[in-house]
């Protein structure tokens, strides 16, 4: 009995590519091949012989044995002999033709490639507004699109529902290389150009923008990710490069304690 370990590639699955049979009686396993695209195969074959013969198979050349098994008795015939042998290699077939005993022989050859999910484009819904430098947010399914530059800095919003584009409340300041960060129904927009770099942040509700705090480092052409409530933002340009993060968060403000201070100013100017 023999283990035998094939690595993979990261993210791959194994699936069978090609097999084939053989039945040779009376003779030795016979040639069997098995015919695959021109790829890198794994290709096994296996072999069953009615016999209790413990002699070695002598394996196709460049291919590897496997680990042999015998069960032991009499009649030959009731017994059964097990060997193997592999290779990996690349070609459209790799002929299987290993030397063993003359018995009544039964063998299957696999071959087995690695399958990898390969990530791509596929064509959407065209943006209502053609423009540039904008940013967005959201996922695939309900994305946000916000400002950019058309002939001029643009407010534009525009909502997606994994199909079509449709318009949104409009950015309360337009501008363009902008960031953004969040979801279509609670996103951010912050930073970009106007005249200047602007340090403008807004949030979005699903209709309309409201005003944010302001970036303290204003910049264009910078990045974010997170949410509405715990964002980032890095890197930009402010003139030069800049390396200047951000975050973005709500901030408490403890009114009671204003109030409790109030309270005790006036009950100390009743007396």
């Amino acid at each position: 009995m023999s283990a035998w370990n094939y690595p993979i590639t990261p993210d791959a699955t194994i699936v069978i590519e090609a097999t084939n049979t053989l039945a040779n009686d009376g003779a030795d396993p016979g040639s069997l091949d098995a015919t695959t695209a021109n790829i890198a195969c794994l290709r096994i074959r296996g072999i069953a012989g009615e016999t209790n013969d413990t002699t070695a198979l002598t394996v196709t050349s460049s291919w590897t044995a496997f680990t042999g098994n015998n069960t032991a008795g009499n009649p030959t015939a009731s017994n059964m002999g097990v060997r193997g042998e592999f290779i990996i290699s690349t070609g459209t077939g790799a002929a299987s033709d290993p030397t063993y005993v003359a018995a009544d022989h039964a063998s299957v050859y696999v071959a087995f490639k690695e399958k990898f999910t390969v990530r791509a484009w596929a064509s959407g819904g065209a943006l209502a507004t053609a423009r540039q430098s904008l940013a967005g947010c959201g996922t695939q399914t309900a994305g946000l699109s916000f400002g950019g530059f058309i002939a001029a800095v643009s407010a534009v919003t525009e909502e997606y529902d994994g199909a079509a584009w449709a318009s949104g409340g409009a950015l309360a300041t337009a501008r363009y290389n902008l960031a953004g960060c969040g979801t279509q129904t609670a996103g951010l927009s912050f930073g970009g150009f106007i005249a200047a770099v602007s340090a403008v942040t807004e949030e979005y509700d699903g209709a309309a923008w409201a005003s944010g705090g302001a970036l303290a480092t204003a910049r264009q052409s910078l990045a974010g990710c997170g949410t509405q409530t715990a964002g980032l933002s890095f890197g930009g340009t402010t003139g030069s490069n800049s390396a200047v993060t951000e975050e973005y968060g709500e901030n408490s403000i403890y009114l009671f304690k204003v109030t409790s201070i109030k309270q005790a100013v006036n009950r100390a100017s009743t007396y």
